[in-house]
């Protein structure tokens, strides 16, 4: 490039106009690439002079509504970034989340006007942004898919970005070792190492770690906007300037809009484009931030909540149960008796009703009488030619034998019949089929019940916690789970056996 070349690129497009008017540059044959640039440029400002985002929300419940303001309202334009303000509690993320697509329109905005008091006016977007292209969010919570490594989770971001699919199309990017340094590239820039960091997973990461990789996810979308909220806690100061200027270049660069939630105004400084020195003795200095600047921070008023407010009457104090084994074992037993108990009476009556039908279809078949009055002919012929002394026994008498045995059949038959099913549908579920189902049941209910608390302890570091207080994670969690489930195992399969044989009878 010349240095002519290098004079007109540094010009606006407004003074490059007028200077090639002046000049009569484009009759003489000035540069195709300065024309190219020229008609690049105009079309920019044409398109960056349209807003990406027109949001407006009014309070209309004072005693709900998070915040005291009467509306907030912003516009956010291509390279823009908005500094959405306030004390935590006063709705900045449940703003964002609106805005985020995360409260879908349909059903979050009667629901904000419903539960908060919040009535979203206007929240329109550039309708020629396709709505996978508008925009992203990195959360509050570290965001990161436990089952993929760091690189892979940028990865997904690359692949599943619309943007990033049509510059892979065009520039052939789609090379995985071109695709592994644009990842490189994407975790440098939020201060991880591609080689040592690439390869670890969420579970590895520490806190500002994993915050920094789930920024790289969102800077690797090119969303139209990104919405952040406190995307710099856990980072240190060094690395949050750090990440605090790559999104300022982003923005500069790619015209990509901001919608900042943070309570570090020293480096949302650096993101609006305020430089921020560091001084020898810790403290920092940021340069005074333009009209612009000033005017791209909206504030967030919180109300006073009740729990704020004076109270005449006096306080209750805190509850402190759950602290002992005790009380967590009666918890636990509440959730496993309680909760798997309609589940259990359903299954021993669905049981109950199954083998009754068997069984009494099997008893049904079963008859006796034949057989009884064989055995009967066979003993009794014998002593009526004893006491009689004839060798033929009269069939009168046979006769009048056979039907007394059947009078004594049909009586002593069906009651015993129904003592044998009773009792049989008895021992079957409290003694064999009762336990197992009870058993095949629990376990699922109690192992899943048992296996989602430890899970959920070991990510919110709460085992840790109990380390440091000197308790044991296992005796506090382990011991009254197994003690509940001891109880509540025979206590449900009474419920379920009672249940499954009056339903069998």
């Amino acid at each position: 490039m010349t240095e002519k070349d290098g004079e007109y690129n540094s010009l606006t497009v407004v003074e490059l106009r007028s200077l090639c008017k002046e000049r009569g540059l484009i009759q003489k044959g000035v540069k195709k690439e300065l024309v190219e640039r020229l008609e690049n440029a105009a079309a920019t400002v044409d398109s960056s002079s349209r807003p990406i985002l027109e949001f407006r929300a009014r309070n209309v419940n004072a005693s709900t509504c998070p915040f005291t303001n009467e509306s907030v309202s912003f516009t956010l334009a291509p390279s823009s970034c908005l500094h959405l303000s306030g004390q935590s509690g006063a709705g900045k993320s449940t703003l964002s989340n609106y805005i985020a697509g995360i409260l879908p329109p349909k059903r979050g905005k009667p629901m904000l006007r419903s539960t908060l008091g919040i009535d979203i006016e206007v929240c329109q977007w550039d309708e020629r942004i396709p709505e996978g292209e508008r925009v992203g969010m990195l959360f509050q919570q570290t965001t990161l898919l436990d089952s993929l490594t760091v690189a892979g989770n940028v990865c997904v971001a690359l692949e599943n970005c619309p943007t990033t699919t049509k510059d892979d199309i065009n520039n052939g990017t789609k090379n995985l070792q071109q695709k592994r340094a644009t990842i490189k590239r994407l975790l440098e820039t939020v201060g991880l190492d591609y080689l040592r960091d690439g390869h670890k997973r969420p579970s590895q990461l520490s806190g500002g770690m994993a915050r920094r990789a789930s920024l790289a996810l969102q800077i690797a979308q090119h969303k139209h906007l990104i919405v952040l909220d406190e995307p710099f806690a856990g980072l240190d100061f060094s690395t949050a300037v750090g990440v605090a200027k790559e999104l300022e270049r982003i923005r500069r660069e790619r015209g990509t809009a901001l919608l900042l939630i943070s309570h570090e105004p020293d480096i949302v400084d650096v993101v609006m484009g305020n430089a921020v020195d560091a001084n020898k003795d810790g403290s920092t200095t940021a340069n005074a931030p333009t009209r612009l600047e000033r005017e791209s921070v909206v504030t967030l008023q919180r109300r006073q909540t009740d729990d704020e407010k004076p109270m005449s009457q006096k306080l209750q104090h805190p509850s402190l149960f759950g602290k002992d084994t005790s009380q967590r074992f009666v918890i636990k037993l509440l959730d496993y008796f309680l909760y798997s108990l309609p589940l259990i009476l359903l299954t021993f009556l669905a049981a109950g009703l199954a083998i009754a039908m068997l069984s009494s279809d099997i008893l049904r078949r079963v008859d006796v009488t034949d057989t009884v009055l064989t055995v009967v002919q066979r003993e009794v012929k014998p002593l009526i030619q004893m006491f009689t002394g004839d060798e033929d026994v009269s069939p009168m008498y046979t006769m009048m034998i056979n039907m007394k045995v059947k009078g004594m059949l049909n009586k002593t038959i069906p009651p015993a019949k129904a003592t044998l099913y009773a009792m049989g549908m008895a021992k079957l579920f409290v003694l064999e089929i009762g336990p197992l189902i009870t058993a095949l049941l629990l376990s699922g209910r109690i192992g899943g019940s048992y296996a989602g608390e430890v899970a959920t302890m070991q990510s919110t570091a709460q085992n840790k916690l109990l380390l440091t207080l000197g308790v044991s994670p296992v005796a506090w969690t382990f011991v009254p789970s197994l003690l509940a489930s001891l109880l509540a195992s025979p206590l449900l399969t009474m419920a379920g056996g009672g249940k499954g044989v009056h339903g069998g009878c």
